[in-house]
């Protein structure tokens, strides 16, 4: 009688073991050899992905609140304060605990605006003037806020009759490449520097408008500048 054959068992089965599986392809061969370091990966980039979530999962509930603190803000001092119901000082104090409330959150920037915007509307200057300082260091990073609280402060001194803190403003906007309605902070600086006496540098800045600027209207309105000077 013929000796009968053994079976191999699963573990003696050509190619069963899975770096052997891996090795018959190139790309597979790359992951036998490196299989600790896709493992890190892999795991890697899971606890990344879940820690994202989870970041993400946070910071939409801090914003949540932190929008909701800012319309306390709106419906209680600011409102009292365009009803007369509050001072001045009083809205700036409730202001600067709002701020540092919620420092670092940037939905603050638009209510710094529109805080400064109703001190500026009531000629409440002084305080204006300490918010919209304050927020431009607050939000220093921030170009497009910068240009926003320049040009506040740079009407604000006008008015006062600080032309050269107004001109200092708008040049700053200037030195950051700012192009938000550039014409307009052009044709500005032309005219504080008329009213300052230097006729050279307010003939620079209109042309500098005439010859750079696409807006039609502040092309214009350059050339009647010029024409008077």
């Amino acid at each position: 009688m013929a000796k009968s054959e053994t079976m191999p068992s699963p573990s003696n089965v050509p190619n069963s073991n899975i770096d052997d599986v891996l090795n018959d392809t190139e790309i597979g061969s790359v992951i036998a050899k490196n299989k600790y370091l896709f493992i890190f990966l892999v795991v890697g980039a899971l606890l990344a992905v879940l820690g994202w979530g989870a970041y993400t999962h946070f910071k939409a509930e801090s914003d949540i609140k932190s929008n909701a603190r800012i319309a306390e803000y709106k419906i209680g001092p600011l409102a009292n304060f365009a009803a007369d119901k509050l001072e001045a000082n009083g809205l700036l104090q409730e202001y600067s605990k709002l701020s540092v409330e919620l420092k670092g959150y940037n939905g603050l920037a638009t209510t710094l605006i529109v805080s400064a915007d109703a001190l500026i509307a009531k000629t409440k200057y002084n305080q204006a003037l300490e918010l919209l300082n304050n927020g431009k260091a607050e939000f220093e990073q921030n170009m497009f806020l910068h240009y926003f609280i320049g040009i506040r402060l740079a009407t604000i001194y006008e008015d006062q009759g600080k032309v050269k803190l107004a001109i200092e403003e708008l040049r700053s906007i200037n030195d950051r490449g700012t192009k938000l309605l550039e014409g307009k902070t052009y044709i500005d600086l032309g005219r504080l520097y008329l009213k300052s006496g230097d006729k050279e540098t307010a003939k620079a800045n209109f042309e500098y408008v005439i010859d750079n600027i696409a807006e039609n209207e502040f092309v214009k309105l350059a050339k009647l500048y010029l024409k008077d000077l």
